[in-house]
């Protein structure tokens, strides 16, 4: 799987925090030897942005925010 498409999973399982698909990319990424900084910056960092801008938007709350972190 390639590396942009492992990073877009990591991104999109903090945006509608799903714990499994988290764990698979998280996998998958240590599988392809992707550097453990890219994989919080340039994938779970990138979803937890994602949850900012929306929080303040109120597009979502606390609750949603918290999950998401969890998720990370």
């Amino acid at each position: 799987m390639a590396k942009e498409a492992i990073l877009a999973d990591l991104k999109k399982s903090v945006e509608t925090w799903d714990l499994n698909l988290v764990k698979e990319a998280t996998q998958k990424a240590i599988d392809e030897n992707i550097p453990i900084s890219e994989i919080i910056g340039d994938g779970l960092g990138k979803g937890m942005e994602v949850i900012g801008v929306r929080f303040d938007k109120a597009e979502i709350f606390l609750p949603q925010v918290v999950a998401a972190s969890k998720t990370m």
